[in-house]
């Protein structure tokens, strides 16, 4: 149970990050930014959250893509446990 929970939510959040990407590269970066909050606002717990604001081109780029390497390396570290 608790594994299914886990990867319903790791397939939206890379839902949330492929939007974000998609985004970002098609130059709507509030867009990007939206889903990235929310993608954010899920993950970290309210004290630990750091929500992006006034990132725009490659800077924007680079931390959607430093937040995806940090759910792969989650995965990678956390595959098989339950």
């Amino acid at each position: 149970m608790v594994q299914r929970i886990l990867h319903s939510l790791f397939r939206l959040s890379e839902a949330y990050l492929n939007l974000a990407e998609a985004a970002a590269y098609n130059n709507e970066e509030s867009k990007a930014l939206s889903a990235m909050r929310t993608l954010l606002e899920n993950r970290y717990e309210p004290e630990k959250l750091v929500v992006p604001a006034g990132l725009t081109g490659e800077t924007l780029k680079n931390f959607i893509k430093a937040e995806r390497r940090k759910r792969t390396l989650f995965l990678r570290d956390n595959a098989g446990s339950t």
